[in-house]
């Protein structure tokens, strides 16, 4: 059974993606403040509006910038009042929202409506009966335009009647408002005094509210959002109320941008000081401190990792002190409001929760999302900038930029412009503020891009999922792995499977796992995971390491041969981690001993004695000194031994790796001395035996001599004398006379040397000369 990863593969499994996703819906209760208002501002608030010590009308700015919160924060005023202001039994709210009307007319009737509607809840109330009255007002203000003055309006009682119509249909009334509405243009041209005498009813109304210790609050909310003739329409309608006795109007706005829209109305008799006429008491929303802020992001991006069964990184862990270009502290700077951290934790969501695992590193994740929603412009010069990104030192460049110095400045001048241009782009500025978030950001990411770190590793960057991988890099932008590889959650979920059926010393259930999970796939993404198996496999004892190794190593016959000496590499770096369990690593005897069996283990499998010479090869220069390799090594040598005696070593081998294997055997046999299973006696006795018994392999053998010698294979390197040759074959061969036997029966029976020709003609040209 394939393995499948332990996070939801799609993220809906358990919730749909509406109910994953938040909607910018304002808080309605003093419980979802999040920010730190309901102790101070709140109650701050609720009083100036409440508890006004005059019965004049009061307008009060509530300021902010767009996504502050200010629809929430009025709503947390009327909870406040309902709950702690019980002794004020008959304030009312009005909730008026001018955004919703594109005609002016349909505002202003729905305006006075609105208030009207609330005013008559209480029918068996004195104030109860300002409503009518209140209705009235707003028809005749419908339309504003030239006829009889209403609180310092014109009227045009000929257009009343399309006035009607329309405030009907926003008010969404009866045919009977409408004649109702009609009948009221009728009395347009004496409406005047009629007009007053609905004021003074409005008025004595609130009066009685007044009395009765109530106050009419109402709320005008996305007045920013206005044009400019909607706004200057509603700032004359805020004037007209706030005549009214017992009336508190808090108009909840972005006042920078209301500003600038009256700055252009000078001509008009407005300007940018207009609205200090108009507010008397501004109020400013105040901006979430960082420590609130952080603690609000590290919990949403929490919530959304634990939607895919992830836990929340260190690094995004509020902290008593924190670091400036930490991780957290980065996002901080960027998200400054609640709508801020709304809209980018839905982005996150996307990527998380919407589809299938992206398979990225969480913290870089977070942290380019950011810039995607605030700084897309970079985001996207990253996204075209992958090569210059997550650029690789060589060990040739770092020991020539050593030497030249002139030329390291140089490169280093160049990638710092470059840098430059990946931040600003086309600005020749930034606000210092943003240029620190994205330098800050692209340095977490990709680590010094100036001068590349000679020192980083890229398999764990690889195995991490950094950005800052070659490999990996795509994945952040098409938000997913690439065809044939697996995601680190299914890696640590194969790792946890092979470490269980170790436990349960399952050595063929380990096989299967392998064979299933491995087979079919393309070499290179295969060896991938072999790698990533070797990076994530927890620490295990002797008995579950022994098992795992037997596992893998039984896989040669059915998995590539290449794949399996991989494998094994990788997991001799297991073996030479630092700890396990609760100790301090393995002792040097019991490391030795585990890499002995792991030898032992591919000797006794179907790999060949060169497969298991290419994993002596890489081993030595993996984690394990050569001395713990080449002890482990003696399993090999006699195998090696009875291959030569018994068997044919080239045999389906590349003949330069099989003359290489042998070579090293002998070398191997020689440095070990006494301690090899093999004397060097016996094994030169052998190759000669082998030569004998099968003449053809004559050219092969004489390979052996140019590994000897240190230079090119066989017997090409001009610069050696014929003694000199002759005592080099003796050496790595113990009898010269016998192999030249050897040939005489090769010439015999007209052997073809094929492309080791050249080699033979060289050794019997050496035989010839020597018998002369």
């Amino acid at each position: 059974m394939s393995v499948n990863n332990s996070q939801e593969p799609t993220g809906l499994t358990t919730l749909s993606l509406k109910e994953k996703i938040s909607s910018d819906r304002p808080g309605q209760t003093l419980e979802e403040d999040r920010y730190e208002l309901r102790d101070s501002f709140i109650p701050r608030l609720a009083r100036i509006a409440v508890e006004w010590p005059t019965q004049d009308g009061l307008v009060v700015g509530l300021f902010g910038p767009w996504g502050i919160g200010k629809t929430t924060v009025l709503n947390m005023l009327r909870d406040h009042v309902r709950r702690h202001m019980q002794g004020r039994p008959n304030v009312r709210f009005v909730a008026f929202n001018p955004w919703f009307y594109e005609d002016a007319g349909a505002l202003v009737m729905a305006f006075f409506a609105t208030i009207a509607a609330e005013i008559a809840v209480d029918q068996e109330k004195p104030w109860a009966r300002a409503a009518s009255a209140l209705r009235a007002m707003g028809t005749f203000l419908t339309v504003a335009s030239k006829g009889v003055t209403v609180f310092g309006v014109n009227v045009d009682a000929g257009k009343l009647k399309e006035a009607s119509d329309i405030a009907a249909q926003a008010l969404n009334q009866t045919a009977e408002l409408s004649g109702g509405l009609a009948g009221l243009a009728d009395l347009a041209g004496s409406g005047h005094k009629k007009l007053d005498e609905h004021r003074m009813a409005v008025e004595a109304g609130l009066k009685e509210l007044g009395k009765a210790g109530g106050r009419l609050i109402i709320e005008l909310d996305d007045v920013d959002r206005l044009n400019k003739t909607e706004l200057l329409g509603l700032l004359r309608l805020v004037r007209i109320v706030a005549d009214l006795p017992f009336v508190s109007l808090i108009v909840a706005m972005d006042d920078r941008r209301v500003r600038d829209v009256l700055e252009g109305s000078v001509l008009e008799g407005y300007g940018k000081g207009y609205l200090d006429k108009i507010v008397q008491v501004p109020m400013h929303i105040p901006l979430p401190n960082d420590r609130v802020m952080m603690e609000n992001i590290s919990e949403q991006i929490a919530a959304v990792l634990a939607a895919v069964r992830q836990s929340l990184p260190s690094e995004l862990v509020p902290l008593e002190f924190w670091m400036r270009d930490s991780p957290l502290s980065l996002l901080t700077s960027a998200i400054r409001t609640p709508r801020d951290l709304k809209r980018y934790v839905n982005g996150l969501r996307a990527l998380f929760v919407a589809g299938d695992d992206p398979d990225v590193d969480v913290v870089d994740a977070v942290l380019l999302e950011a810039l995607r929603f605030f700084q897309p412009d970079v985001y996207d010069r990253i996204r075209r900038n992958k090569a210059f990104l997550t650029e690789l030192l060589s060990s040739n460049e770092l020991s020539m930029s050593r030497v030249d110095k002139n030329n390291e400045e140089e490169r280093h001048a160049s990638r710092d412009a470059k840098l430059d241009a990946i931040v600003r782009g086309s600005a020749s500025v930034l606000s210092p503020d943003v240029e620190e978030f994205v330098r800050g950001v692209l340095k977490h990411l990709f680590g010094s891009i100036v001068r590349p770190d000679s020192l980083r590793n890229p398999n764990d960057e690889a195995a991490r999922r950094r950005i800052r991988s070659p490999r990996i890099f795509d994945n952040y932008f098409r938000h997913a792995p690439p065809t044939g590889a697996m995601t680190r959650g299914q890696v640590k979920l194969l790792c946890d499977r092979l470490v269980a059926l170790a436990r349960s010393r399952d050595v063929g259930g380990i096989a299967s796992l392998m064979i299933v999970e491995l087979q079919g796939r393309a070499l290179p993404d295969a060896k991938l995971i072999a790698e990533e198996v070797g990076y994530w496999i927890p620490d295990i004892g002797p008995p579950e390491f022994e098992c795992v190794v037997s596992g893998v190593a039984s896989t040669a016959g059915q998995l590539d041969k290449d794949l399996v000496v991989h494998f094994l590499v990788k997991l001799i770096g297991v073996a030479a981690r630092p700890s396990y369990g609760n100790e301090r690593g393995w002792s040097p005897e019991l490391l030795q001993e585990q890499v002995n069996r792991l030898v032992g283990a591919a000797v006794g499998s179907r790999l060949t004695i060169v497969d298991v010479h290419g994993l002596i090869r890489r081993a030595q220069r993996g984690e394990v000194s050569e001395k713990v390799i080449t002890r482990a090594a003696f399993k090999w040598i006699e195998s090696v031994a009875k291959q030569v005696e018994e068997g044919d070593p080239f045999e389906g081998q590349d003949v330069q790796d099989a003359a290489e294997a042998l070579v090293v055997a002998g070398q191997m046999i020689a440095e070990r001395g006494s301690e090899s299973p093999v004397s060097r006696e016996h094994y030169k006795a052998s190759l000669v035996r082998y030569a004998e018994r099968m003449p053809e392999r004559l050219p092969h053998l004489l390979l052996m001599v140019g590994y000897s010698a240190g230079d090119a294979f066989g017997l090409l390197n001009k610069r050696q004398s014929e003694s000199d040759l002759i005592r080099i074959i003796g050496d790595v061969f113990g009898e010269y006379e016998r192999l030249k036997s050897v040939y005489m029966v090769f010439r015999s029976r007209g052997i073809d040397a094929g492309r080791l020709g050249r080699i033979i003609e060289q050794f019997g040209a050496l035989v010839s000369n020597d018998a002369s």
